[in-house]
């Protein structure tokens, strides 16, 4: 295998693709999927990111996973959509926590 082929085989099995949740200025939360997190939170922030957040206001990304397929991230987005608000929080404080230890490990 060349350097090329090496390359190619490490990019698909890299995660390109995010499942994120925003906590909106007025508490609620939004759930996106996005290939650049980054852009992505300057587009919400920005009030270019969509209606909801627009109208809402952006307060912080609090929570996010990465997906090796566009198609996974999809399905996980529409998961967490569906499970609702109380899903979403136990998804953002396990999140906080886990942050917070690696936070320790320092």
């Amino acid at each position: 295998m060349n350097n090329h082929d090496e390359y190619l085989n490490a990019k698909k099995y890299t995660p390109n693709y995010y499942v994120y949740i925003i906590q909106c200025k007025d508490g609620t939360y939004y759930t996106g999927v996005t290939d650049n997190l980054s852009r992505r939170s300057t587009q919400h922030k920005l009030g270019l990111g969509s209606r909801y957040t627009k109208r809402k206001g952006f307060e912080k990304i609090v929570y996010f996973e990465k997906h090796y397929k566009k198609e996974w991230a999809y399905e996980r987005e529409q998961q967490i959509k569906e499970a609702g608000v109380v899903y979403k929080k136990m998804l953002i404080t396990q999140f906080a926590q886990d942050l917070s230890l690696l936070d320790l490990n320092k």
